[in-house]
């Protein structure tokens, strides 16, 4: 087994192993899109279009186990009917995470290439008062969009 072929399917399982704790918060799951060669912003990429789209989201751990089984698919989380993401600036985002580690707050987080934080919370929450007003914060769900 080449480096490339064992190097994918470390990634893969780890990238199901989180796929599956997503699902067993009960917060629905696609696959995204994988590397095709070389990670560069050259290399192309690939992924499955699910039929139904959004709407195949699911938390059923056999979909999860199927879909992630034969590549490393990145992991979406479709916003507007269980969860929502508030997309802040890396200041915010600093702050923010910090706040809820001290709160014992477990708040799953992500970065964009861009270093733009994302925070998961229920969908149609409002934003707090102290996050409303700014215009480095963005909601993303569907009553939002």
């Amino acid at each position: 087994m080449g480096w490339w072929r064992n190097y994918r399917s470390v990634g893969r399982d780890e990238l199901m192993a989180g796929a599956l704790v997503l699902a067993d918060h009960r917060w629905p799951v696609l696959p995204g899109t994988f590397w095709q060669g070389r990670r560069s912003p050259d290399a192309p990429c690939s992924g499955p279009v699910p039929v139904g789209g959004l709407a195949a989201a699911t938390c059923d751990r056999e979909a999860v186990v199927e879909w992630w089984s034969a590549l490393p698919y990145s992991v979406l989380l479709p916003t507007g009917s269980v969860l929502d993401a508030i997309e802040v600036s890396a200041p915010v985002g600093r702050r923010l995470s910090a706040y809820l580690t001290r709160s014992g707050v477990v708040a799953p987080a992500g970065t964009t290439p861009t270093g733009r934080w994302w925070f998961l919370v229920g969908a149609g929450e409002p934003l707090r008062p102290e996050l409303e007003s700014r215009s480095d914060v963005v909601q993303i769900g569907r009553a939002h969009v």
